[in-house]
């Protein structure tokens, strides 16, 4: 049962006691002290009368000595003040016997009768007083009137020795008592002090060292206070091991969750480095696309150039064709040219046909980097996610996590729309390259066929006279063919540029995503130091 109670409670039973006990001091001391001052009222009466009794006493001699006769200035004789220490004395000895004790009434009525007795004794005295009998009676009268006197002085006397000795009798119990209760009210006030101690002492001591263990290096998450009692501190022990036991399970969760957190860093890590490997593969297929571009831009200008100069010469051709008879060496000469020029433009066309094939797939496999790169900056806004989620779990702890997570989603944000724009670039020159494609597909068709009317011109250069109509109507067709081919090759050499500048962009959105890796490995670096540091916090704990 006590170790049920509060420590309220036994404090409180135990004040109830102290009260108690110094209520009883308090209660016999006030009956002590009322039977004291009555005691000393009854003492009082007792020695005025004998005052009164002695005064009385002293105006019988004045009497004997003066008789009626007032002595000096006084303005009574010594009866009439004997009477007035007699009336005194009667009303004391009626007061006493009011006061005293039941004990004590019979010898107050004793001492009445004494006084009554010694009054009537002094007062026939003075009846005699003059006469001859007073001298003869005198003596008798004045023996009896000291033995009634000294009887009633003897009475008053015991009265007093009783009183006294009850007094005494009372204080000596009153002592007692009063040492009594406060042996018990200290004996109290020391088992107070005692469970004070024992119960709350101790108790704090205990907590005292078990956070001292917990705050310690050490961080001993392990200690748990005993519950013995149901008081407060059994209720402050309880509530600390729950609170240990909530903080122990916390820490492991961050520690676990920092492991984790770790290991994603990690991959993260590697996920950069890929990113990185990545965007300098696409950086360099970007710069050698672009150079394929240029190198084609060139190569249109001059296959431009070189049709503009086959336009001249089939000009001059027709202009020359009523001529030709006469210079069909010349002729011939420039047929071989022609010939040599158009094996060139077939070759050149060719080739250009090659490398925007290239060109084709170095695209493809851009969109495909491209694809990877916007697969990765899902998994790292995935992983941000995470690390976003963890950190709001780990609460304070965990907001320095919060601010990489969140510049980690800003990342994996810019990269998505640095692919997005890359992906939208590389439409438009998958576009522009099979148009480019088609064009020069169609060149070489031209080209080809001027190839095989200049072979067919210089197996007829015998047949050229009888043929010059025919021929100079070739020519004019084959002029407007040429003028078909110049401009569709004019149209070839902006594509050329435009695809060039695409490029150069693709280029430049690669170098971005070359920098934004780097940005992310730096970040990944940073969140495993984090984890690091945080493990090594959580190492200082004894779970």
């Amino acid at each position: 049962m006590p170790k049920q109670l509060t420590i309220r409670q036994k404090a409180v039973f135990l004040l109830i006691g102290i009260t108690a006990g110094v209520s009883i001091i308090c209660v016999h001391s006030n009956l002590a002290m009322k039977g004291i001052v009555t005691i000393d009222r009854t003492l009082g009466l007792m020695g005025e009368m004998n005052l009164k009794i002695l005064e009385c006493r002293r105006q019988e001699k004045n009497f004997q000595l003066r008789g009626f006769k007032a002595h000096g200035t006084d303005t009574k004789n010594s009866l009439e003040k004997w009477e007035g220490h007699c009336k005194a004395i009667l009303k004391l000895l009626d007061r006493a016997g009011q006061a005293v004790p039941d004990v004590y009434r019979e010898s107050v009525d004793r001492a009445t009768q004494e006084i009554l007795a010694y009054s009537r004794d002094f007062r026939h005295l003075t009846t005699l007083y003059g006469t001859p009998e007073y001298k003869t009676r005198k003596a008798e009268l004045e023996s009896i009137m000291v033995s009634h006197a000294r009887s009633c002085q003897k009475l008053t006397r015991e009265i007093a020795a009783l009183e006294n000795e009850r007094k005494h009798s009372l204080i000596t119990r009153s002592r007692r008592l009063n040492l009594a209760v406060g042996v018990v009210v200290i004996s109290s006030l020391v088992l107070l002090g005692f469970v004070l101690i024992k119960k709350l002492v101790q108790p704090v001591r205990m907590l005292s060292g078990a956070l001292e263990d917990i705050a310690s290096r050490d961080g001993n998450l392990t200690v748990r206070l005993p519950v013995k009692n149901r008081d407060e501190i059994g209720r402050l022990a309880h509530w600390f091991n729950v609170f240990v036991g909530n903080i122990h399970a916390i820490i492991g969760d961050v520690s676990r969750e920092t492991d984790a957190l770790v290991c994603a860093s990690g991959n993260l890590d590697a996920i950069s480095g890929t990113m990185t490997r990545n965007a300098e593969s696409t950086a360099d297929r970007s710069g050698t696309v672009a150079a394929a571009g240029s190198q084609m831009s060139a190569s249109l200008s001059a296959i431009f150039t070189a049709s503009e100069e086959a336009t001249a010469n089939l000009t001059k051709v027709a202009t020359a064709t009523e001529e030709m008879q006469a210079s069909m060496d010349h002729i011939a000469v420039k047929a071989k040219k022609a010939r040599s020029i158009s094996e060139r433009a077939v070759s050149t066309a060719g080739s250009s046909s090659l490398r925007i094939r290239e060109l084709t797939t170095s695209a493809r496999d851009i969109s495909n980097v491209a694809e990877t790169i916007t697969e990765i900056s899902n998994q790292t806004n995935l992983l941000a996610l995470n690390a976003t989620i963890e950190a709001s779990r780990a609460g304070a702890a965990g907001k320095g996590f919060s601010v990489v997570a969140n510049e980690i989603k800003a990342l994996s944000k810019q990269t998505a729309d640095a692919t997005l724009d890359i992906h939208t670039h590389l439409a438009g020159m998958q576009k522009t390259t099979q148009v480019t494609a088609e064009g020069i597909e169609d060149i070489a068709g031209v080209i080809h066929d001027i190839d095989t009317i200049i072979s067919d011109i210089a197996a007829a250069v015998d047949q050229q006279s009888a043929t010059t109509r025919e021929v100079s109507g070739r020519l004019a067709r084959t002029s407007g063919r040429i003028g078909d081919v110049n401009g569709n090759l004019a149209e070839g050499t902006v594509a050329a540029k435009e695809i060039a500048g695409d490029i150069a962009e693709i280029d430049g959105a690669s170098q971005d995503i070359l920098k934004t890796a780097v940005s992310v490995g730096r970040d990944a670096d940073a969140l495993a130091d984090i984890g690091s540091r945080l493990k090594k916090r959580i190492a200082q704990f004894s779970l």
